[in-house]
């Protein structure tokens, strides 16, 4: 008590920690530096506040905890606190301009039928130019770019888009339930950017010049 200077007393032992109970209500930062300074001692081997728990969303996804990008509290979005607001989002579309799609469980039964806009056939990798079949051949460019081996961006994009949540299978999606309508426009070295932005056309409705309309807009 002297040390953190305020008045405290051992409440109870649980195994080998004894929980110490402050005479008043702190701050949680302060109790973080209480923590600290209690830990400097020679004598305590680690102190830790105590802090209150809340319910949460995070789901039982295996690779959810391997997922900062949505749930790390520095550089994620706080995804949980989203879905506590709103859990589903069944029925929405969403546009994913990239390298393409594969097939994969998370994702069964929501991908919608895309379109291949890259309109190179040497970057696209597919023997062809623009074609109905969306497939993620990988940007793979053999070093002449400067990039590294293909990870295949475009169903990575859209596992974190909408992979199927809470169903013990590989990541947690942002929006578990929407459709995802694959637009290809990035392959070999990367992609121009007629493709992307005719591929960005059409994901929204407009009409593109030799290319089927899109029934999914």
């Amino acid at each position: 008590g002297s040390r953190i200077g305020v008045a405290l007393e051992a409440d109870r032992q649980v195994g080998n920690v004894w929980v110490l109970n402050l005479k008043s209500e702190q701050p949680t930062a302060t109790l973080a530096e209480f923590a600290a300074t209690l830990q400097a001692d020679g004598d305590v081997q680690y102190a830790d506040p105590v802090r209150r728990a809340f319910p949460s969303a995070a789901p039982n996804d295996p690779y959810w905890s391997t997922q900062w990008s949505l749930n790390g509290g520095t550089a994620g979005i706080n995804i949980e606190t989203a879905w506590q607001l709103q859990p589903s989002t069944n029925g929405l579309t969403v546009a994913v301009i990239d390298t393409g799609i594969l097939p994969h469980p998370d994702l069964e039964g929501r991908v919608l039928p895309g379109y291949d806009f890259i309109s190179d056939p040497d970057r696209a990798r597919d023997g062809n130019g623009r074609d109905p079949n969306p497939r993620d051949e990988g940007d793979w460019s053999d070093g002449e770019c400067g990039t590294a081996p293909s990870f295949f961006h475009g169903l990575f994009v859209a596992g974190l888009i909408g992979a199927n949540t809470n169903n013990g299978v590989g990541i947690a999606g942002i929006a578990s339930g929407v459709n995802i309508l694959p637009v290809r426009a990035l392959g070999r070295c990367g992609g121009t950017s007629e493709d992307v932005l005719e591929g960005m056309l059409w994901a929204a409705g407009v009409r593109i010049a030799g290319v089927p309309p899109n029934p999914n807009p």
